[in-house]
């Protein structure tokens, strides 16, 4: 007789394999008990019943035990791998112990008693397949060196208090200890089921094998005197297989141990939900999270994933005032959901106007490079609508009127932003110049980024009223004796709206506030998608939702990898 003990999601389970007992028709009695180390036991005892039908042995009939009525948790069943060689009947005897709670590697002694003879073994007990977050957010942090790098620490990794997540973010990055053990060294084999790549790779943590849907780590043995093959799964950097509206789905991980005993594996499986990254949204100057309500209430977008609108306020001060707003924001979103058993790396953020270069100065900070993203930063798809990545040439002549030494010149175009409800004194204006220091101190920002762009051919276009609106008011202060001076006023009626424009945009494309190729940001062709007719306001509104899902999907428009120069 053959004894083996796994450890899975439902219990202990022992098996036992039974040669040639049976010699006649009739009532076997049987009786199983588990003896834990600290001497306590669970036991079982039924009864099976051998029947002859049509001349054919009938093996398995399980009948209760008559005292105590108790049918939990036994099975049996014929095994046809081993078929009935030679005349010897075999059988294949299961017993779960369905209260196992902590689910560690532990000897448990098992006995089987047939017709009053007792067999004693001591079985082979598997650990259940554990699937570890070494994120340090989680608040285990001896999984990951200072510099992002994982640790490889054997008993650290096995020892792990981390609870295993329920939802993974598919960002490409995001990395999971996979291990399973044996008190045993073992042939194990770890993979993903579905054999897809679009589920996530798996790696030999030890050996380096990487990018794979299989593996067979080396067992190693640990301090504690069991062994274990340790694999590093890594999240898919997209969530859909094809353009997909559910909001997760099932990825299911194995291990495979080759016992000798059985012709197959003994499996293992755990499993977990997949999402997409959580997408942080980003208004632009003089605004707020209400910039985003279409998007929010879209159906492509904000129901197949979380969603989270930044509030920077107030929206006209310096943009590295308002750094910490998006690093708050980043900073309590991930948390949120790692405290939901959600392993996450990375998001993806669309910001509007002001918002693009904001987020660009928050990724050349140290809140942006930290431990918790494997000091990779937290962007994988940067999306821009809009943006001044390079300032803009209005805020350049608004700075110059305000910077003019006739008072009512400044007083002028005060009063037109004061009729707006926007402030002209707390340093934004100056900060989106294109000679500004905040602007110039913009490095590349790295992630796949893809633009969108607005392009207002004429401010006479009903929908372009907020533009025609400042163009008409800073046309009538080119009037003014401090401005008309000035070489972009020089000659200019109270019909020259849109010769004022062209000669402050020096007659490049533009949404009414922002030059194309600032808004371009600096990336390839392919991944810029043009708004016609659309003015800076309207921007956002005008934006496709289908489309966007398809640029963060990873289905539709295409990213630049190079990120923004």
């Amino acid at each position: 007789m053959q004894g083996v003990a796994i450890i899975d999601d439902y219990g202990v389970t022992v098996w036992w394999i039974v040669y040639g007992i049976w010699t006649y028709d009739g009532i076997e009695d049987w009786e199983v008990r588990l003896t834990r180390p600290d001497g306590t036991f669970e036991g079982l005892h039924w009864h099976t019943e051998m029947r002859t039908v049509n001349g054919v042995s009938q093996k398995c009939f399980v009948s209760s035990d008559p005292v105590t009525q108790n049918e939990r948790g036994y099975f049996c069943k014929d095994d046809p791998t081993y078929g009935q060689a030679a005349g010897v009947n075999t059988i294949i005897f299961g017993y779960t112990h369905a209260f196992w709670s902590d689910k560690k590697i532990e000897v448990w002694n098992a006995s089987l008693t047939h017709n009053g003879v007792e067999f004693w073994m001591t079985p082979w007990l598997l650990s259940d397949i554990a699937l570890v977050n070494p994120n340090p957010a989680t608040g285990y942090k001896k999984l990951i060196e200072v510099n992002g790098a994982l640790a490889s620490n054997l008993d650290d990794i096995v020892n792990a208090p981390n609870p295993p997540p329920a939802y993974v973010v598919s960002d490409g990055v995001t990395p999971l200890f996979l291990f399973a053990g044996s008190t045993v060294t073992v042939p194990v084999t770890l993979k993903i089921t579905s054999a897809s790549t679009e589920d996530g790779t798996l790696s030999d943590f030890h050996a380096g094998q990487s990018g794979s849907v299989a593996i067979s780590p080396v067992m190693q043995l640990a301090s504690n005197g069991n062994s274990y093959g340790v694999g590093l799964y890594r999240a898919p950097a997209e969530f859909a297989r094809v353009s997909s509206s559910a909001f997760s789905r099932p990825v299911i991980l194995e291990a495979d141990f080759a016992v000798s005993w059985r012709s197959t594996p003994a499996a293992i499986q755990l499993s977990f939900l997949l999402i997409r990254p959580p997408l942080v949204l980003i208004h632009g100057m003089w605004s707020t999270p209400d910039t985003w309500d279409s998007l929010l209430a879209s159906s492509a977008v904000c129901s197949t994933r979380i969603c989270e609108a930044v509030d920077w306020h107030p929206a006209d001060s310096p943009l590295p005032h308002n750094i910490k707003y998006v690093w708050n924001a980043v900073n309590k979103l991930l948390e949120g959901l790692r405290a939901a058993k959600v392993a996450v790396t990375k998001i993806d953020v669309i910001a509007h106007s002001a918002g693009g270069p904001l987020f660009r100065l928050y990724t050349q900070t140290p809140y942006y490079w930290r431990q918790d993203n494997f000091v990779s930063g937290d962007v994988r798809r940067f999306i821009t609508v809009g943006s001044p990545h390079r300032g803009t040439p209005i805020a350049n002549f608004v700075q110059q009127l305000l910077s003019s030494a006739d008072p009512l010149t400044v007083k002028a175009v005060r009063k037109i932003f004061a009729s707006m409800g926007r402030s002209t004194t707390n340093g934004i204006i100056a900060d989106l110049q294109t000679s500004s220091q905040t602007m110039q101190s913009i490095r590349p920002t790295a992630g796949g980024a893809h633009v969108w762009i607005g392009d207002l051919p004429s401010l006479g276009l009903a929908y372009s009223m907020n533009e025609k609106l400042l163009w008409d008011m800073l046309k009538n202060v080119c009037l003014t004796p401090g401005a008309r001076n000035y070489v972009v006023c020089q000659g200019i009626a109270l019909s020259d709206t849109e010769l004022l424009r062209s000669r402050v945009f020096a007659s490049q494309v533009n949404d009414g506030l922002v030059a194309h190729d600032m808004q371009a940001g600096g990336v390839i062709l392919s991944a810029q998608t043009t708004l016609p007719f659309t003015p800076h306001t309207q921007e956002v509104q005008t934006m496709n939702p289908v489309e966007v899902a398809g640029v963060l999907d990873g289905t539709g428009g295409l990213v630049d990898t190079g990120g923004f120069r």
